[in-house]
């Protein structure tokens, strides 16, 4: 294995780079280090020859031990006389204005900014560890969002200076990889990836100065999150095992946790379980197959205040954490998009078929059986039991004597079901029936069993098998049943609760009160590879079913060969739809943005697009329109069959001496232009035309071959674009259209999951495809990084300047969900202001004049003295609140949210948790190990202060939604006001539409202004809430 090492930050000194060398290690000490961690290496010094001609040899260190170094700042010297008298300096009563006068004293005025800049490098007290095993955030993250020219970078520069470890980085040039890790190719590792950690890494335990925090790209930007916060799944979200098995994600995880313990890795506000355990197996997909593979680990994370709740088109809902990412096709590729960035243009990956085989199960072996020994029961399960649990399920109950269970029935109006049951019951169980004929309309034909055993079995098998219509399930071990056990099951199921439609737009439909049974029917449809869509819909007595509709020839056609029906009448019914003409429609079975790709394929090889797809692509080319998979097929037949005839003509060329005759055959049989041979062999196009009338020399003949060599090999440049094509057309993956996206809030979660499966980081469950997210997983490397680093941002306002005239949280380009993570945000303005100007000229003169006046912007600390005395504190003062220090939080906490009112918030617990850091980092800053009163009262007035410049809204009242959400108060006003005209115009209208003029005059009428209007307008569209029709109008969705 090799490593590259690098000296210590806390070891350097202004601008110094770090020097590096590699280590290289052997057996038992391979993965003994992760990229970020620090560490001593013993070993000896060698020396290897270039691998190209030169006098420089190379460098590396052959090492025997590697040791690692827990403790912070260990490189840092300090002596006994240097000690006290950095304890002498923590006990002057004026320590605060001395360490504050010494954070960039060049620059002038920005108190507040300092003061908050020295508690961040101190810290709050580290090493904070709940008794449940979760670590308490220490470090302090900073903001500063101003005006060009008011100093931002200077002050960065100046902290980078003097914090005893931290890296300057500026966000023009870094990317989010640089910021956590990169992958590289290294020549010495012959090729191979190699894993080099990132700022906010290597600066762990010290400070990541990033500049022009708004100049990074917005995917990159997000890749903070990753040591800022989380993403993953609701505790409640479902998960599949290869198994069969279903459960909810948060009880899988937090049940592995709880059996392995110590070996659970905690990490930055999570923890990390490596699976041991090779025979935990989820189902995975490429996109191309779907198929079983192990989890590699598991892993629990802070809750974040909001959750994402995604609906698709088959029924199916998922709930994430907002920067949650989800696969989406963009271009004709796989990329990822943020939840809470999904629109209803959206399309999602789902399985088309989950190759689960199942097993045979064995039936309640504990059940005790009563009085009558006569009856059997089974003790697994067969075709001829799950049939029977079918029909149970779908039209049976429990016999009650009294309240008391004592038997079951069986409801149905068909003769022809009545007696199968009874068959069933007969040679199963050996149980002879009572019959009910029908009683007028107030009573359905039935058969009743009285056995108490059977009551007993049942229960025993699952006490929801036989409940109220919205509980009643399929037990989970049934689930997990044979393939033609559960056919049965749904045979029974469908012929009870089903329907099948007439006309060529038939459809063969499941019902139920139970969205968990509908739920189950889906999942078990697609392990026979027949998918089919979950509808809600409410009843007019106000009840609320599931629709499980299956629509489609190619799916109705699976259902007949591998379920089908049971009554005749019904199986008539099928056969006689799949023997009519087959109208392909489809809104289920669409490939979404591949239309850019598909034209520029085409274009490559010289294929006509309404040849290859039957239609122009030209409205597909922004990728505004979906192809059906029919349409994909035949598109990839034909790339692949051009893309074979170019290699034969590549071969012919490589083998065969060529006459002109037969390259202009060539090049005239794959449909070349002579434009693109003149283009190769560096000609003009008359030249070729020229040599193809008349006749080309042995050197020109040679010139048209190497030209059409290259031609053919360029086209093969999109064999890999194809691949991913046939990939979509052909696999076991379908794209699902997104039909809502709903911000809902944390009802009182305080972990969120994750499972992460390589090399896919994928996983199917909750007949979805769900992206898993992991620390680091770049080029195959997989590692866990330490990123317990304070972050000081730098950003300029979202039109370069601040407006006065519109509130400061409004003009920040930062994401809300970014701007959350941040312990203290200053705006910084530059103001108009003489007098201050004057100060601001005289201060910067100072610099550029004599000896005397530069004395006076000296640092009252000198720095040198200045990082071992933040180095010491940071290593050897650990402050405890006092209750009276505690006591003041609390009260300055419940008064901040008692002034919430009318839906604003004026704060969270994430202020509370600020508070105490900042508070921690003042008792610090005197070296004391006890947070009092004082040291509150100063973190209490940086926040104020902080909350008054940036979350005030327009009545003057406070709102942290103004900054740590997309919607304040005021906003998210508006937003109701503009659903309330909606509705009322629609409900006043004869048609139910609301006219957008209408609509429009109503909403300035509220003092809405144009801007406001069409950016919610817009917002509503896109969420799905309301939809725009012709004539400029407006219909309700919800």
């Amino acid at each position: 294995q090799r490593l590259e090492i690098q000296e210590s930050l806390e070891m350097l000194k202004g601008g110094e780079e770090a020097r590096k060398i590699e280590v290289w290690v052997e057996e038992d000490m391979t993965d003994r280090a992760t990229a970020g961690e620090k560490v001593i290496v013993n070993g000896i010094l060698r020396l290897m020859p270039p691998k190209v001609k030169g006098p420089v040899y190379y460098k590396f260190l052959d090492a025997n031990h590697i040791a690692p170094v827990e403790k912070e700042f260990e490189d840092i010297d300090i002596t006994d006389e240097e000690i006290e008298g950095i304890k002498s300096l923590g006990n002057d009563p004026k320590i605060y204005e001395k360490v504050i006068n010494s954070i960039a004293p060049s620059v002038w005025g920005h108190r507040e900014v300092k003061e908050s800049i020295a508690l961040q490098l101190f810290g709050g007290r580290s090493g904070k560890k709940l008794a449940d095993g979760t670590h308490v955030r220490s470090d302090i993250h900073l903001l500063l969002i101003g005006d060009p020219g008011v100093a931002k970078s200077r002050i960065l520069q100046y902290v980078d200076q003097i914090a005893p470890k931290s890296i300057y980085v500026s966000g023009k040039g870094t990317t989010g990889a640089g910021l956590t890790a990169t992958a590289e190719r290294d020549e010495f590792a012959e090729g191979a990836w190699t894993l080099k950690a990132g700022a906010l890494v290597l600066a762990g335990g010290g400070i990541a100065c990033i500049d022009e925090f708004d100049k990074m790209d917005k995917d990159d930007r997000s890749a903070m999150h990753e040591a800022m916060e989380q993403q993953s799944y609701h505790p409640n979200t479902p998960l599949m095992l290869a198994d069969g098995t279903e459960t909810k994600i948060g009880t899988f995880v937090e049940e592995l946790m709880g059996k392995n313990s110590g070996k659970v890795i905690d990490g930055k506000n999570c923890h990390i379980l490596p699976v041991e355990n090779k025979k935990i197996n989820v189902f995975t997909s490429d996109f191309g197959k779907i198929y079983e593979t192990c989890v590699n680990r598991v892993s629990r994370h802070t809750a974040p205040d909001n959750f994402i709740n995604i609906r698709l088109q088959n029924g199916r809902e998922v709930i994430v954490t907002p920067e949650h990412p989800c696969w989406v096709i963009k271009d004709g590729g796989i990329a990822t998009k943020r939840a809470d960035e999904l629109t209803t243009d959206d399309f999602l990956p789902v399985p088309a078929k989950i190759p689960f085989e199942g097993e045979t199960q064995t039936l309640n072996s504990s059940f005790k059986r009563g009085g009558n020994k006569s009856i059997r029961f089974p003790e697994h399960t067969s075709p001829q039991f799950c049939r029977f649990l079918g029909y149970l399920i779908g039209d049976g109950s429990y016999e009650l004597n009294r309240g008391v269970r004592n038997g079951i029935n069986f409801y149905n109006k068909n003769p022809e079901l009545i007696e199968d049951f009874g068959g069933l019951m007969k040679n199963m169980f050996s149980l002879e029936g009572y019959y009910q004929p029908q009683k007028g309309k107030s009573r359905t034909p039935s058969v009743r069993y009285v056995s108490k055993d059977m009551v007993t079995f049942l229960d025993g098998l699952d006490s929801r098998l036989l409940v109220e219509g919205k509980r009643i399930r399929i037990p989970p071990r049934i689930m997990k049943s044979r393939l033609n056990d559960v056919s049965e099951l749904l045979k029974a199921l469908f012929e009870s609760d089903g329907h099948m439609t007439k006309g060529k737009c038939a459809r063969v439909g499941f019902v139920s009160e139970s969205r968990e049974l509908a739920h189950q029917v889906q999942t078990i449809l697609l392990r026979f590879g027949i998918y089919s869509t979950i509808f809600e819909e409410t009843l007019k007595s106000k009840n609320i079913v599931y629709r499980t509709s299956i629509t489609g020839h190619e799916n109705i056609s699976r259902f007949s060969e591998h379920v089908g029906f049971i009554s005749d009448k019904k199986n008539k019914r099928l056969a006689q739809y799949l023997k009519g003409n087959v109208t392909y429609r489809t809104l289920t079975d669409l490939i979404p943005n591949c239309g850019r790709m598909v034209s520029k394929i085409a274009k490559t090889l010289k294929l006509h697009e309404s040849k290859i797809a039957g239609e122009s692509l030209t409205c597909h080319k922004n990728d505004n329109t979906r192809l059906t998979r029919k349409v994909m097929k035949r598109i990839v037949g034909e790339f692949e069959d051009k893309i074979n005839k170019i290699e034969g003509v590549l071969e012919h060329l490589e083998n065969k001496k060529n006459s002109l005759k037969s390259l202009i055959a060539l090049r005239k049989s794959l449909n070349f232009s002579q434009q693109q041979v003149s283009d190769r062999a560096g000609v003009i196009r008359q030249t070729v035309s020229c040599w193809e009338r008349y006749g080309a020399d042995n050197a020109n003949l040679g010139r048209y071959c190497a030209a059409l060599r290259g031609i053919c090999e360029d086209s093969l440049a999109v064999k890999k674009d194809v691949g991913m094509l046939k990939k979509l057309a052909f696999g076991d993956v379908l794209w699902a259209n997104v039909t809502k996206v709903e911000k809902i809030p944390n009802d009182g979660v305080e972990w969120v999951y994750d499972v992460t499966v390589e090399p896919n980081q994928t996983f199917v469950s909750g007949n979805m495809i769900l992206h898993n997210t992991i620390s680091v997983a770049k080029a195959g490397i997989i590692a866990k990084f330490k990123a317990n680093t304070s972050v000081l941002a730098a950003s300029n306002p979202k039109f370069s300047r601040f407006d006065v005239y519109k509130p400061l949280g409004e003009q920040f380009d930062v994401p809300p969900t970014l701007l959350s993570r941040f312990d203290l945000i200053f705006p910084i303005r530059d103001v108009l202001d003489s007098e201050q100007d004057r100060k601001i000229a005289q201060h910067i003169l100072k610099m550029h004049k004599g000896e005397k006046e530069m004395k006076e912007i000296t640092p009252d600390i000198e720095v040198d003295l200045f990082r071992k005395y933040i180095s010491y504190a940071r290593t050897n003062v650990s402050p405890v609140l006092t209750d009276d220090a505690a006591k003041k939080i609390e009260d300055y906490y419940v008064d901040l949210r008692a002034r919430s009112a009318g839906g604003s918030v004026t704060a969270t617990a994430r202020q509370l948790e600020a508070l105490i850091r900042l508070a921690e980092a003042s008792a610090k800053m005197r070296l004391s190990n006890t947070a009092t009163v004082s040291d509150v009262e100063r973190a209490v007035n940086l926040t104020n202060f902080v909350l008054r410049e940036i979350a005030t809204d327009e009545t003057g009242r406070l709102d942290i939604d103004r900054i740590v959400t997309d919607h304040p108060k005021s906003t998210r006003d508006k937003i109701v006001s503009i659903e309330d005209i909606i509705r009322d115009v629609a409900s006043k209208s004869q048609d139910k539409l609301a006219s957008i003029e209408d609509v429009k005059s109503e909403a300035y009428g509220k003092n809405i202004d144009k801007s406001d209007f069409e950016r919610i307008i817009n917002e509503l569209r896109n969420k799905g809430i309301i939809a725009e029709v012709k004539g400029g109008k407006l219909r309700w969705i919800e």
